[in-house]
Parts: structure tokens; sequence; C-alpha cells
């Protein structure tokens, strides 16, 4: 049969379908045509594309009905290839070598067919240019009357993306096994080598690692290890995890430490063939190990010997604690064992005194959330006995963010115990010195630089930041001292090298107060026997001194007064014992008339004799006889001294002016009635009869303080009198009633409150104001002025 035939019969088939089928036919064709995951298109004989399916024409944009090209066979290298433009090709250098170009010529040409031309271009899909690796293929097609190729390709771009990932991947393994730093070798199940890299081979003894393939491990390691080998071979087919093992090993080079990990290796079906070993040479690192162990045994031999503890605590960036380190030391100071410590770190102050156990915990936390060192002193109970701890930590940041605290723990109880016993003795010193008023210094001599102690300042008034030389001690010296002090220092401590031995006066620089000292020191004498330095003590001795001058004056007082009670007592008895005589004469010549004249004399003499020893008693009262001090209002204290002379000052008519304002005032209320109420009745008694009597009662505040007044306007005092009445026994009108003893009263009784009193009179018919002071009974709040109600 001819092919003629065969035509004739293959059409007579077809013609013999029915239309239905055939167009049902066609339309699957046409449906998997155009459904195909892959670009399809048919050109011409004039190189033109006729039809492309539905891939091809989402890929080049193209629309389904026929566009024809009249660039011929480049037109689907304009759609397919071009990297400067989607829609035209523009017949670059690039096309010329395209492999697409020459399958589709050759094609055309020859009807031969191309497949698997591997092509390299970029698509612009969806919008996004991207790269792609193209599969083609090229078929050339003969219908009657026409000639046409079909082109196909296929996007094969992860496939080849995959492949050459595993051709690199392949590559790296391949890296890493000949030239990674970890032995590798693979051994089948009888323990026979099959594989080694460079490396194991170095680790065996160096050489070509063929050599040792094919070698069993009893040949390669000995009977003993190699059998112990071929058991480890055994366990790792067993066993569905990588093994782990650290060996010494006795190889040609020497004695070697090595680390290996031991994995199954399985063929295609999952079958286990073999192992494979990933040895690592750790000799060096079990060197270092072995020195830090020694290290370690040192410094804990070390630690072990020293008194203090010493621990490191880690704290994490989340906030978390460990502790890293703790000595033997550090657990017995702290009464915790170490592994209770490392355990939890909150054991660390868990036997901390209850005191001191909050403190410690906040200075803690503040120190590691401040990053800074802290430093705490603390007690600790051990088996009921209260001990002393001085901690310090100090931190050191770490790469990862944490941080290490480096503490130290020392068992401070003894020296605690020592510090305050010597913080008891100098306390006891202190007071003792407090008590004393006694002040230590320290003078270079050859600077004319000293030191002072925090009392001698306070008795000098010195500021802290007070420049304290020879000329600034020189400058606060009393007038009446400073000369012969200065030539004391230099001519006889200095000059003679005697010791310091005197008492002189200072003005205070802070208030400017006098006050007598006490000075004392020795000198510390060099090998040339030059002086370098006084040593020594001053005492505040004002009150000593002011009691010698009261002594004094109280000798002065008393010899006065034995004076003038022998010569005013003397007076009084002369009388009586005259008219004693007078009376017996008289008895006898019974001359009743002159009896009656001598009894009164005699009276009159010992009526005067009891009124003297009444004053003098209550003079002598003052300094025996105190009530307990109140607090008391000025204005009423004088309510009630002008209500006991209500009568004398109405009788009188006396203007009375009293203060608007008051203080409070506190002590012997009825010695200070006793001031006021004398200075009244005194104005009263002196007032003269030529004006209205007034007196006028106050007080004022001066730089010194407060100041009472009483001031009338009477007979006045002539200047002449003004210390001079204030003695025992005078009188300014020795016809007046009084013995005279009514100031010196008011005087001791103000210098009880650490005052003074005096008088201020122009003279004879001008009047008289007494002022006077009283410190010691002004109360604390009494210097503010308060307005009556």
């Amino acid at each position: 049969m001819t092919e003629k035939d065969t035509q004739s019969d293959r059409s007579g088939d077809e013609s013999r379908m029915p239309p239905a089928a055939l167009l049902y036919a066609a339309d699957e064709i046409l449906h998997m045509y155009d459904s195909v995951p892959f670009i399809i298109c048919l050109l011409d004989s004039e190189r033109r594309i006729i039809s492309g399916n539905r891939q091809f024409r989402e890929v080049t944009g193209w629309p389904e009905s026929p566009v024809f090209l009249s660039d011929k066979a480049c037109g689907i290298l304009g759609c397919i290839h071009s990297l400067d433009d989607v829609r035209g090709c523009g017949f670059g250098a690039h096309c010329a070598s395209c492999p697409l170009r020459r399958a589709l010529l050759d094609t055309f040409e020859t009807a031969a067919r191309h497949s698997d031309i591997e092509y390299r271009t970029s698509l612009l899909l969806n919008g996004t240019r991207r790269d792609v690796v193209l599969l083609g293929s090229t078929a050339r097609i003969e219908t009657p009357g026409k000639q046409m190729v079909l082109l196909s390709l296929v996007d094969i771009t992860e496939r080849k993306l995959a492949e050459e990932a595993l051709f690199e991947r392949e590559r790296l393994l391949n890296e890493i096994f000949e030239h990674g730093g970890v032995g590798v070798a693979h051994w089948d199940l009888d323990g026979r080598l099959l594989m080694l890299n460079q490396k194991a081979c170095n680790n065996l003894g160096g050489g070509d690692p063929q050599q040792y393939l094919g070698s069993t491990m009893i040949e390669m390691f000995g009977n003993e290890a190699g059998m112990s080998y071929l058991e480890r071979i055994k366990k790792t087919v067993e066993s569905p995890e990588a093994l782990e093992f650290e060996d010494r090993v006795e190889l040609p080079i020497g004695i070697r430490w090595f680390h290996s990990v031991h994995t199954r290796v399985r063929d295609a079906e999952g079958r286990v063939t073999g192992v494979h070993i990933y040895a690592n040479d750790i000799t060096d690192l079990k060197q270092t190990e072995e020195s830090l162990q020694q290290s370690k045994h040192m410094y804990d031999t070390l630690v072990s010997k020293i008194t203090v503890g010493i621990y490191i605590l880690r704290s994490t960036p989340e906030g978390s604690y460990t502790l890293d380190y703790v000595s033997p030391r550090m657990s017995e100071l702290v009464n915790c064992s170490i592994e209770s410590l490392l355990a939890n770190p909150q054991n660390f102050f868990v036997n901390f005194h209850p005191d001191d156990r909050a403190g410690f915990v906040a200075l803690n936390q503040e120190g590691i959330s401040l990053l800074r060192p802290f430093d705490w002193k603390g007690r600790i109970l051990v088996d009921g006995t209260v001990r002393w701890l001085h901690i310090e930590s100090s931190p050191e940041t770490q790469m990862d963010g944490d941080v290490l605290w480096h503490g130290v723990v020392a068992d401070i109880t003894e020296s605690k115990q020592m510090e305050d016993a010597l913080r008891v003795s100098e306390n006891l010193l202190r007071d003792a010195q407090t008590v004393a008023g006694l002040g230590t210094y320290s003078l270079d001599i050859a600077t004319g630089r000293w030191n002072s102690s925090d009392i001698l300042d306070d008795i000098f008034g010195f500021d802290k930041k007070l420049d304290r030389s020879l000329s600034e001690w020189e400058s606060i010296l009393h007038p009446e001292d400073r000369e012969m002090m200065t030539n004391y220092l230099s001519d006889e401590v200095l000059g003679k090298l005697m010791p310091f031995n005197r008492e002189y006066r200072i003005i205070r620089e802070v208030d400017g107060r006098t006050v007598w000292v006490h000075g004392m020191g020795r000198l510390e004498i060099n090998e040339q026997d030059q002086p370098v330095r006084l040593i020594g003590t001053i005492q505040d001795i004002t009150e000593r001194k002011l009691v010698e001058g009261n002594l004094k004056k109280r000798d002065a007082e008393i010899e006065q007064f034995i004076y003038t009670v022998s010569h005013d007592l003397r007076s009084p008895l002369v009388t009586v014992k005259t008219f004693l005589g007078y009376l017996e004469n008289d008895v006898n010549d019974g001359d009743r008339e002159r009896i009656s004249q001598d009894l009164q004399f005699i009276h009159g003499a010992s009526d005067k004799m009891k009124e003297l020893l009444d004053e003098l008693l209550e003079l002598s009262r003052i300094d025996r006889q105190e009530n307990t001090p109140v607090r008391v209002s000025f204005r009423e204290l004088l309510s009630e001294v002008c209500g006991a002379l209500a009568g004398d000052i109405d009788q009188h008519r006396i203007d009375m002016t009293l203060p608007d304002n008051d203080l409070e005032l506190f002590g012997d209320r009825a010695r200070l009635c006793q001031i006021w109420q004398n200075l009244i009745e005194n104005a009263i008694k002196y007032r003269g009869d030529d004006r209205i009597p007034s007196i006028e009662l106050g007080f004022r505040h001066d730089t010194g303080g407060v100041t009472f007044y009483v001031k009338d306007n009477g007979i006045g005092i002539d200047p002449s009198y003004h210390t001079k009445i204030f003695g025992v026994f005078e009188k300014l009108n020795q016809k007046s009633a009084g013995v005279g003893l009514g100031l010196s009263m008011i005087q001791r009784i103000v210098e009880k409150y650490d005052g003074r009193i005096w008088v201020e009179s122009v003279g004879q018919g001008q009047g008289s104001c007494f002022s006077f002071t009283l410190p010691r009974a002004i109360s604390h709040d009494s210097t503010r002025e308060q307005m009556p109600a």
C-alpha cells in the first residue's frame, strides 16, 4: 500500500466521523493547547507568529486575535528575549548568538527538531521584570498548503535554582569535608575505612589519605583499641541519636586527645550502611583544661587561706540573678553551704540580722539597677551569735549584656568591737573635755599653722574655714593681754623651751564676748634641739574667773559688812547701855518722867537693832534659799507688784506707766517681784514734793539682749553716788526709813540671773532711771514681742 493509499484511507476514516464528534475533538485539542502550563506559539512560513496559547498571551501581553509581525523570526525574540524592550527586538549583538534564534532558523530551513534548549532571558510578569531560565523546543509542521513551526518554552527557573543550590551545597560540603577543621572518616559496618579527609589523615599522623583507605580499625589502632572502636560502631548503628566520645590516643606523633561524634549512614532505601565519625583534636584544649584545673586548684587553695570570702554574682538584663562562684570562706561567713548558695542566691542573706537585712537588699538592688559599686556593713547571726560583715562589690559588664558582680566579704567583728570601744573611749574623752571646757591643739613651729579640736573651735568662736595661723590667734587676744602673750610665746616657750602655762583673755570673733582661757602645752624637740611642734590644751576658765571675781567682791563686801555691822550695831548697843545706866540712876531717884524717857530710848535702840538684823537675815537668804522657777508673764508680774503697792501709789497719786508689749520670764517669782517692788518703793520714797510723781516701767531690746528699766522724776542721784548706793547699809538720806540694804539685795538677785544693774541720773532734781538685765530669766520665746489682747 502506497503512502497515497494510506492517506486516502485515513481521509476516508475521518470523513466517516460524525461532524459533532469532530467538533468536540477539535475543541478538546484547542482547550488542551490553551491550558498547558508552558508557552506555545505557531509561526508560519514567513516566520510570523500566527497563534499563541493563554500562557503565551499572559507572558507577552499578546491579544487573543491574530496579530502578525513584519520582522519575521525575530518577532518571537522581541516578545520573549529582548532585555531592552519587551515589545520588539532591537537586533542587538545578543540576538545573533541566541540559541533560540538559531533553533528557529534551523527548523525553518532544515526541518530539524531541537529540544532542551536552555535559554536565559527576562520576562515581564504581572508588571515585574524577572530573570528566568526557559527550556525551549521547536518542531516543523507540514500541512496541505502550509508550513509552520511550533515553538514551546517551559519555565525551569525553579528547577535550575534548586540544581544550582544543590551544586553549591555539594561544593560547600566538599570544601568543608576537605578543608574543614574537623576530621571526617566513613567506616563500613565491619570497621573498614572507606573514606577520610586530609584533617582526619593529619590526626592520624599525616601523609596521603589514600594510604589508609581499606584498613580496618584493628589494623590501624591495635587489637584492644580496635575492638573497642568496633563496639562503638555497633552502638552507633543501634542508636537513633548521635553518640559522643572523648579519647586519649597513642599515636606515632605522641599522645593526643580527640572528641568524636558518631552518626549512622543510610543508603537511598534507608538502610544503615556505615558510620560517619567526626573527630576534633582537643589536645590543646585538654592541656588548657589541665592548666586551668591546676590554676583553679591553686586559686582555691589561695582563697581557702585568706580570711575574706569571695563570690561572683551574675545579673541578667531580664532581672534574674545567679551565683557563679562562692568560696568556702564566703560560705562560712554567711553561715550557708556552697550548694545552697549556688542553688538560690536569696540564701545569701537569709541569716542576716533582721534589722539589717532590708538595708542590704535595698542597697544591693540599687547598685544592680544603677550599675555602680556598693559598700555595706551590717550584722549576721551565726548560731545565735552576732557577727559583723563588710561586703564590697563592683560590676563588670559582659559582651552578652550580663553583669558580673565581684564581691568580697570580710568578718569585721573584732575591728567593730575595737571601733565601738574606741568610740566609747573617744566619747568619754570628748565628754570629759566638753564638761571641762578643754580643747586641744597642735602647732607646727616651722609653718606657724595649727590644728584644733571642735571644743577649741567653740571656745575661740572659730569657723571651720578660718585660717589657723599664729597671726589669727594673736588677733583674738585681748588688747590688754596681746603683747604679754606674744612675748611669752616667743621668749619663754620657744626661746627658753619652757612648757606653755598661762591664763589669758581672748575676744571671740563670732560674738565679741570676752573669754578667759588657760593654755597649757609641751614642745616636741628634734635631734638638733630645735622645737618642731607645740601640743597642748586650752580650757575655758571664764566661769572660774567670774567666781574668783565674785569671791573677791564678796570678800570685800564681807569685810565692809563686818565693819558696817560692827559700827552700826555698836551705836544701838551704846545707846542701850548708856540709857540703862541712866535708867538705874533715875529709878533710884524715883524720877518717873526720866524713867519713861530712858525706856523710850532703850526701846528705839532695840527696834533699830531688830530691823538691822532682819534686813541682814533677808540679805543672807538670797544666796541660800530659792523657790522652784516658774514661767510668768512680765505684765502679770508688774500687775502683782502694783497690786501690793496700791495703797502707796494711790496715797501719793503716782502716775504709773506700764509697758504695752509683753514677754515671758522664767525664775523665782517672789525674787523677781522683789526687784520691781524695791525699785518702785525707792521711787515713791524719793519722789520729791514740787511735782506730780511719775514712774515708768518697761523693757527694750538691745544688742546684748533685753534690758528692763524703772524710770522716775524724783530727787535724782548725784553721779558720784551711782556706784556707792549699791553698797551694804548705804543711804543717800540718813534720816530716811530703812537700813540701806534694799539696792544691795536687788543687785544680788540680778546677779543670780547673770545680769547687772546700774543707775542713770543727771543729778539733783533730775530724776533717776534704774536699768538691769536678767539673761537667765528670759524664756526662749520671750524675745518675740506680743501685743496686748
